[in-house]
C-alpha cells in the first residue's frame, strides 16, 4: 500500500522506498490534491495554484499530461487504478485515512493528550513516540510560502510542540529523567519562548537532581522574555522557581503516579535487596518483557563509580533467568594489556562454543577484514542461542570496551531485530568515545529500549541500605551524616556501613577514600601484599602468575585471594574462573598505594614470569608488563617484544592495538645505542600500515609529519624520503589529502624539507612526488605539475629504479582519475610496468588500480573490465584491502555504464559494506554512486544530494539535487555551480556532464555557454567520478546544451558521437538515452512523431522499461500517447 508523507517534504513510499514524483510541477499537482485529500479540486484551481500568472489558454492539455505521468507514478501497481481520479469538474485523490502520515500524527497527537489526562504514562509515551517518528518536518516544507499551506503551517507547529509537552510529562511519569530532560531541553531549543517548555525542563532537571542547572534555565528564561519582549515571567513559572527555592516536595514528584496498572510481567518478582531503584527496576522489567515478546530490546545503565549500576544489572539477569532465559556476559577491564577478545571469550564461552575457534578468523581473510569475519562468527552464534531460546548478552563496564567489542555490540544494533534477545550494557558518562556513543545512539532505536541515567540515593534509601548491611537501622541525625558523606552512592554507604559494623563508636569520615583504605586496613599484610601484586598485573587475575611475582607457592598465593574475596574486596568470576576485584574503585585505592618504582619492579617480574594461556596472549601480557616496566626493562627485549605483540595483533585481525605495540617499538629503538635507521623507519612504517587498516587516516597523517621532522633533525635525509614515499601506497589509487580531516599541517611540512634536501636528491625526488599529490586539489594548476615534473627530473637523474618508480607513482596520483590527463597516466603506469624495483608487486596492484580510471575516461571500458579483474585478483593475493576496495567500485561502475542498473546497484551495497568494513575514509563515495545512478534512472528529483563527510561535495550535489526536484533555491545555486571556478580533479568532467543534463531538463539555455566551453575539449570522453560512477559520455551531455541552445547541427554530431562510442563500448544506457533523445528531437523537429519512428519508439522503451530508467520510461510513454491522442 502506498504511503503518502506530507509531513515535511512530500514524498510517497512504496514498501518502504521513495517513489520518483517527477518534476516541480507534477509535484505541485500531488501536493495540492493531497493537501484536499478526499475534496475534489477543480482544474480551473489546479492551474491557478500550478502556473499562476503563466497560465495559456492551452494549458488545459498540460494538466492532463501531468495527471497522466502522476497516475503512472502513484499506484500500488501497474495494474492496479491509480488513487488519483477524475471527479465533475476536477481531480480528487482518494485514500484510506491510514495512508497519511498526518493523520496517523494528528491520532497520535489526540491519543497521548487522553492518556496524560487519565494518567496512563506508557501509553502517553508510546502514542507519543510513535507520532513523533511520523514528524520529518513542518507540513509540505517546499511548499511553506503558499497561501492554503501557510495558513495550516501554524496549526501545525502547534499541535507537534503539545505532543512534545505531553511526551515529556509521559517520561516525567514514568521515571524516565534522562530522556524527560533531553526532551524538554530539545523542545526548549525549538520553542525558546514556550513557558510551558520551560517549565518542564526545570521540573525535568530538578528531579534528575541539577536544581542548581534547572535555576540558571529559569533566569536565562527571564532575561531573555526582558530583554527581547519586555515581559515578565508567567505566574506559574515564577510559582515553580520558588518551589525550587524552598525545596517544596511537590516538584519531585510530579506527575505522580499513574492510574493504570502496570503489565503483568513474564517473569517472577526479583530478588530482594536492590535498595532505592523500584522505578528503574520496573523499567529494566518493561525492557526485557519487550525483549522477549516484540522484539530485540537494550537496556543502558549509565551513572558514576559505585552508584549501582552493575548491582541493577545483576538483577536484570535475575528476572531473565527467572523466566526461563540464558544469559552470556563479558566485563571490559580497564587494561590496555588484555588478552584480544577478551570480553568476547567470556560472551562466547557462556554460549558453550570454544573462543579459540570462534574468535579465530577463517585461513583466507586478510588482516584488514579478518576481525570482520570473527564478528560475523560472533554474531551468529548469538543468533543461533536465541533461535534455542530467550537470551540476554550482559556487557559490563563498556566505557573500557575494545574497538572488537564496540563493533560486535554495533552489529547486533544494526542487524538483530529479533525478539528473544535483551542486551543489557553498564556504562560510566561523560567517556567521549564516538564509537561508544554510535553504539548508544543505535541500541537507541530499537523499540523498549531505555537508557537510565542511575541518580543517588535519597535519605531514606541510604538508611534502608545500612539497615540491610548492619542489620540495624541508622537514626536520622547518622542518616543525614552519611547520605552526606557518601552523596548517596550506594557504594561508598554500602562500605560506610562496613566500617560501622566493625567499630560502631567510630566517628564518620569526612572523605569517601579513606573508607576504602579503612577497608584495606583491616586484611592481613600477606593478604594485602598478594592484592597490590593482583592490582598491578591487571585482569585476568593468574594465580601462578601471581605466585611467581610473590616469590610464594600457588597454594599461598591461593589463600590470599580466598582471604580477599571472604572480605569482599574480591569476587569470584565466572568469566576467568578465577577472582576480580568486586569494584574498579577498590583496584585503584590498592595500585595507588604501590610506590612507583616498585610499580614497574613488579611489572619486569611479571613479565619474566609470563605464562599461561595460548601463545599471543602470553606475548601481549608479557609486552604489556615491559612496556610498563619502564627504564627498568632492556631497551632491546622492549622492541623484540613490542615487535612480537603487534604482530599477534596483525594476526588477531586488531590493526588498533597493533598501531599502539609498533609505536612502543619505535620508542624502545630510539633508546637503543647505535640502532639502524632504517629499522627504525621500517617500524615507522608498519606502525602507518596498522593505522591505515583501523582506519585512522589522521593519526596516518600526523604520525607521518612527526616523524618527518624527527629524522631531518637527526640529520637522517634518506630516512625523509623513505617515511614520505608510505604516502604513495596508503590510500591506493585515490590521492592522500583525503585520507585525514586535516592535511594541512603534514603538507606545510613536506613543503618545507623542499628546501633542506639539496644534497639528497632522492629524498627530494620522493618528498616533492608525494608532495604534488597533496597538492592536487590546488587552484593553481601548475602548482602539482611543477612539483610532480621536478621530482621526475631529480628520480631521473638519480638513476636508482626505486625512487624513480616513486616518481612515476606519484606523478599518475597526481592526477588520479584526472580527465584530460589520461593519456599521459596510461604511458606513465606504462613504464611503471618495466621498471624493475623494490615495491613492484604492490605497485602492479596499483597500476591496474589506476588504469581503470583513465581506461574509463578514454572510452575503453573493455581494458577497464581486464585491469579491474588482473588488479582484484592481485589485491586478494598480496592482502591488500584498501585497492580491493576501490577495485570494488570500479566494478559497479562498469556495470551502470553496461546499462546493468540493477546489478550496479547490487554492487554499489556491496561497495559501499566492504568500504566501510575496512574502515577506509568516508568522502561521500556512496551518496556520489547513488546520485549518478539515480541519474541513469531519471529519479534526480528523488535524489537528497546530501554527502555528509564531504561538504565540498555536498555543496555541488545538494544544488543538483534540489535544482532537480524543484526545490526553492535549487536553480541559484545550480547556476552558482555552472560558474564555479574549480581546477580540473577526478570529479570535474562528470560534475559537469551532470551539471549539463539538469540544465538542459530546466531548460535552462543561459546556463548552456560556459558550460560547453569547459565540455568541448573532453569530447569523446566517458565522464566519470573517478571509480564511483558515470554519467555517459561527454558527448551526450554536449549535444544536449547545444541543442538547447539552439545550434541542432552540433547537437547531431555529438549526439551521434555518443552514440557510436555507446554501441562500440557496450554502454547499455548510454545507448538508451541517446537513442531516446534522438527521437524526441526528430519528433520535434518533425512536429509529431514520424510513423516510421514508431517501431525504433517501442524498442527503446521496451530497452529502458527493462533497465528500469524511469525517467526515459515517462518521457517516451508520453512521445507515444502523444502519437495516439493526435492519430485518435
Amino acid at each position: 500500500m502506498l504511503d503518502f508523507r506530507l509531513l515535511g517534504r512530500l514524498q510517497v513510499e512504496q514498501d518502504g522506498q521513495p517513489l520518483p514524483l517527477g518534476p516541480p510541477k507534477q509535484r505541485a499537482l500531488l501536493a495540492l490534491l493531497l493537501h484536499e485529500t478526499g475534496s475534489v479540486v477543480s482544474s480551473d484551481r489546479l492551474v491557478h495554484e500550478i502556473w499562476g500568472e503563466d497560465a495559456s489558454p492551452q494549458i488545459t492539455s498540460s494538466l492532463y499530461a501531468l495527471v497522466s505521468r502522476l497516475r503512472q507514478v502513484v499506484r500500488d501497481s501497474p495494474d492496479t487504478p491509480s488513487p488519483l481520479v477524475r471527479s465533475g469538474s476536477g481531480y480528487l485523490i482518494d485514500v484510506v485515512p491510514g495512508q497519511l502520515d498526518a493523520v496517523r500524527f494528528q491520532e497520535g497527537v489526540r491519543a497521548a493528550r487522553r492518556a496524560v489526562e487519565e494518567r496512563d504514562w506508557r501509553t502517553a509515551v508510546d502514542r507519543g513516540e510513535a507520532a513523533l517518528r511520523e514528524w520529518r518536518g513542518p507540513y509540505l516544507e517546499e511548499y511553506a510560502d503558499t497561501e492554503a499551506v501557510r495558513l495550516v503551517t501554524g496549526s501545525w507547529l502547534e499541535r507537534r510542540a503539545g505532543l512534545l509537552h505531553d511526551l515529556t510529562t509521559g517520561l516525567l511519569g514514568l521515571g524516565d529523567v534522562a530522556q524527560a530532560v533531553a526532551q524538554a531541553r530539545a523542545l526548549v531549543a525549538e520553542c525558546p519562548l514556550d513557558e510551558r517548555a520551560v517549565w518542564l525542563l526545570l521540573v525535568a532537571l530538578h528531579r534528575a537532581g541539577r536544581t542548581a542547572e534547572a535555576l540558571t534555565a529559569y533566569r536565562d528564561h527571564a532575561t531573555a522574555l526582558d530583554e527581547e519582549l519586555g515581559l515578565e515571567v508567567g505566574g506559574p513559572l515564577r510559582d515553580l522557581q520558588g518551589a525550587l527555592l524552598r525545596q517544596d516536595p511537590g516538584p519531585a514528584g510530579w506527575p505522580g503516579p499513574g492510574t493504570t496498572a502496570a503489565p503483568v510481567a513474564v517473569v517472577p518478582a526479583p530478588r530482594s535487596g536492590l535498595v532505592g531503584r523500584e522505578a528503574e527496576r520496573e523499567q529494566v522489567r518493561a525492557a526485557l518483557d519487550a525483549a522477549r515478546g516484540t522484539g530485540c530490546a537494550w537496556v543502558v545503565l549509565s551513572g558514576r563509580p559505585g552508584i549501582g549500576k552493575t548491582r541493577l544489572a545483576e538483577e536484570a539477569v535475575e528476572l531473565w533467568r527467572a523466566g526461563g532465559g540464558r544469559v552470556a556476559q563479558g566485563r571490559c577491564p580497564d587494561d590496555d594489556a588484555v588478552p584480544a577478545w577478551w570480553p568476547l571469550r567470556q560472551v562466547v564461552r557462556d554460549l558453550g562454543a570454544d573462543p579459540a575457534t570462534v574468535l579465530s578468523a577463517p585461513g583466507t581473510a586478510d588482516p584488514a577484514t579478518a576481525r570482520y569475519a570473527v564478528l560475523e562468527q560472533v554474531r551468529d552464534l548469538v543468533l543461533a542461542a536465541v533461535a534455542e531460546g530467550p537470551l540476554l548478552l550482559l556487557v559490563d563496564d563498556v566505557h573500557w570496551a575494545d574497538p572488537s567489542t564496540l563493533r560486535l555490540l554495533g552489529l547486533l544494533a544494526d542487524e538483530v531485530e529479533r525478539p528473544g534477545l535483551a542486551v543489557v550494557l553498564t556504562a560510566r558518562p561523560g567517556v567521549g568515545d564516538p564509537r561508544l556513543e554510535r553504539v548508544l545512539a543505535r541500541a537507541a532505536r530499537h523499540p523498549g529500549s531505555v537508557h537510565l541515567a542511575l541518580s543517588p540515593l535519597t535519605a531514606p534509601d541510604v538508611a534502608d541500605l545500612v539497615e540491610q548491611v548492619r542489620g540495624r537501622r541508622p537514626d536520622a541525625a547518622e542518616t543525614a551524616a552519611l547520605t552526606a558523606v557518601t552523596g548517596g552512592v550506594p557504594l561508598f554507604a554500602q562500605e560506610y556501613a562496613k566500617l560501622a559494623s566493625a567499630d560502631p563508636e567510630g566517628a564518620v569520615p569526612d572523605a569517601v577514600r579513606p573508607v576504602l583504605a579503612r577497608r584495606l586496613a583491616e586484611l592481613p599484610e600477606p593478604v594485602l601484599e598478594a592484592l597490590r601484586v593482583a592490582a598491578v598485573l591487571g585482569d585476568p587475575l593468574d594465580v601462578r602468575l601471581l605466585a611467581e611475582v610473590l616469590g610464594s607457592d600457588v597454594t599461598s598465593a591461593a589463600d590470599a585471594l580466598d582471604a580477599a574475596a571472604t572480605a569482599e574486596v574480591l569476587v569470584h568470576s565466572a568469566a576467568s574462573g578465577g577472582y576480580a576485584f568486586t569494584h574498579a574503585l577498590f583496584r585503584d585505592e590498592v595500585a595507588a598505594s604501590v610506590p612507583a618504582l616498585r610499580r614497574q619492579r613488579l611489572h619486569l617480574a611479571a613479565a619474566a614470569a609470563a605464562h599461561g594461556g595460548v601463545r599471543g596472549d602470553r606475548a601481549l601480557r608479557r609486552a604489556g608488563h615491559l612496556r610498563a616496566a619502564g627504564a627498568l626493562a632492556d631497551a632491546a627485549e622492549v622492541l623484540a617484544a613490542a615487535r612480537d605483540a603487534a604482530r599477534t595483533a596483525e594476526q588477531q585481525g586488531q590493526p588498533e592495538a597493533a598501531a599502539g605495540w609498533w609505536r612502543s617499538a619505535v620508542e624502545a629503538h630510539e633508546l637503543l645505542l647505535g640502532a639502524d635507521p632504517a629499522e627504525r623507519d621500517e617500524l615507522v612504517a608498519a606502525e602507518l600500515t596498522a593505522l591505515t587498516r583501523s582506519g585512522r587516516g589522521q593519526a596516518v597523517l600526523d604520525v607521518l609529519d612527526a616523524e618527518l621532522v624527527t629524522a631531518l633533525r637527526a640529520g637522517r635525509t634518506a630516512s625523509v624520503g623513505r617515511l614520505a614515499a608510505n604516502l604513495l601506497r596508503v590510500s591506493g589509487s585515490w590521492p592522500w589529502p583525503v585520507y585525514g580531516s586535516d592535511p594541512a599541517p603534514l603538507l606545510a611540512t613536506l613543503r618545507g624539507l623542499d628546501g633542506l634536501l639539496a644534497d639528497d636528491p632522492a629524498a627530494r625526488a620522493r618528498v616533492l612526488a608525494v608532495t604534488a599529490i597533496g597538492h592536487c586539489y590546488d587552484p593553481d594548476p601548475s602548482v602539482p605539475d611543477g612539483l610532480s615534473a621536478r621530482a621526475l627530473a631529480l628520480a631521473e637523474a638519480t638513476g636508482d629504479a626505486d625512487v624513480l618508480a616513486d616518481a612515476l607513482l606519484g606523478r599518475t596520483l597526481t592526477y588520479a582519475g584526472v580527465a584530460s590527463r589520461s593519456a599521459e597516466s596510461v604511458e606513465l603506469l606504462e613504464r611503471l610496468r618495466t621498471l624493475p624495483h623494490e615495491q613492484q608487486d604492490v605497485d602492479e596492484v596499483l597500476r591496474h588500480n589506476l588504469l581503470t580510471m583513465a581506461c574509463m575516461n578514454l572510452g575503453r571500458t573493455a581494458e577497464a573490465a581486464e585491469h579491474i579483474s588482473a588488479g582484484s585478483l592481485r589485491s586478494e593475493v598480496l592482502r591488500l584491502p584498501v585497492n580491493r576496495v576501490q577495485l570494488g567500485w570500479a566494478r559497479a561502475c562498469l556495470a551502470q555504464w553496461r546499462g546493468d542498473l540493477a546489478e550496479a546497484s547490487r554492487l554499489y551495497d556491496e561497495a559501499e559494506a566492504a568500504h566501510r568494513r575496512t574502515e577506509l575514509q568516508q568522502a561521500g563515495t556512496f551518496e556520489l554512486a547513488a546520485l549518478v545512478l539515480a541519474w541513469d534512472r531519471g529519479t534526480l528529483a528523488a535524489a537528497s544530494g546530501d554527502v555528509p563527510h564531504n561538504p565540498v561535495v555536498a555543496r555541488w550535489t545538494r544544488a543538483v539535487a534540489d535544482a532537480a526536484a524543484g526545490r526553492p533555491g535549487g536553480e541559484e545555486a545550480l547556476a552558482a555551480e555552472v560558474h564555479w571556478p574549480e581546477p580540473e580533479v577526478w570529479t570535474s568532467h562528470g560534475r559537469l556532464a551532470l551539471l549539463a543534463h539538469v540544465v538542459a531538463d530546466l531548460e535552462r539555455a543561459d546556463l548552456a555557454p560556459p558550460l560547453r566551453a569547459r565540455l568541448a575539449p573532453l569530447a569523446g570522453l566517458l565522464a566519470t567520478l573517478g571509480q564511483i560512477g558515470t554519467v555517459g559520455p561527454v558527448s551526450l551531455a554536449l549535444a544536449r546544451l547545444a541543442r538547447l541552445e539552439g545550434d541542432r547541427a552540433a547537437a547531431g554530431e555529438h549526439l551521434a558521437d555518443a552514440l557510436a562510442l555507446a554501441r562500440r563500448e557496450g554502454g547499455g544506457s548510454a545507448e538508451v538515452h541517446a537513442r531516446a533523445y534522438a527521437l524526441a528531437w526528430a519528433a520535434e523537429d518533425a512536429g509529431g512523431l514520424r510513423g516510421g519512428d514508431r517501431a525504433e519508439l517501442e524498442a527503446v522503451l521496451a530497452a529502458a522499461s527493462a533497465r528500469g530508467m524511469t525517467g526515459t520510461v515517462e518521457r517516451l510513454g508520453a512521445l507515444l500517447q502523444e502519437r495516439t491522442a493526435r492519430r485518435s
